[in-house]
């Protein structure tokens, strides 16, 4: 991966984190750039392998957010953005990426929900719900965890803000590594 690709990747990223904190949205027009970008880049430096390796990258992205997205987790713009960073940094940097983000996304969320004081009772819904599913007793499409407790409380957010720190952590892993 040339350097390029890895500023255009943070570039992207870090205007998306920004855009979605502030409006919690991820616009379009930001993760087709990025998408165009990885694509024009990787053939340029690689031709045919390139952008087999932006495309590989870029749907491997979409692929590893389609299931937390289907089941309410997060937006598309997430899904979208990952599959524009998949595009810039290829199948391996946008698997790691995702790795690292899920990460960063829990120690977040967890840290949200002490903050809000609801981890306790997040816990246990999550564990009633194991109980449910594992028991057969669930019964329809599972709800998302965004939804609340059903007591009115709703914490959530920029799931972007994780996958740009585990975008730089896998960038500093692969620089070091």
């Amino acid at each position: 991966m040339v350097i390029l690709q890895e500023i255009f990747a943070v570039s992207i990223a870090g205007i998306a984190v920004y855009i979605d904190l502030r409006y919690r949205r991820i616009p379009n027009s930001l993760v087709a750039i990025g998408f165009l970008l990885g694509l024009a880049l990787n053939l340029v430096e690689m031709g045919l392998k390139g952008l087999l390796f932006s495309l590989g990258g870029g749907f491997l992205g979409i692929a590893l957010l389609f299931i937390p997205f289907a089941l309410g987790g997060m937006g598309a713009g997430d899904v979208k953005l990952l599959g524009a960073l998949g595009a810039l940094v290829g199948p391996r940097g946008v698997f790691f990426t995702m790795v690292y983000g899920a990460l960063a996304g829990g120690v977040m969320a967890v840290l949200l929900l002490v903050r809000h004081r609801r981890l306790i009772i997040t816990l246990k819904s999550i564990a009633f719900g194991l109980i449910l599913f594992l028991s057969g007793a669930w019964g329809g499409r599972p709800r998302s965890f965004c939804q609340g407790s059903g007591d009115g409380v709703s914490i959530s957010f920029p799931y972007s803000l994780a996958l740009g720190v585990g975008l730089i952590v896998m960038l500093a892993l692969h620089r070091v590594g």
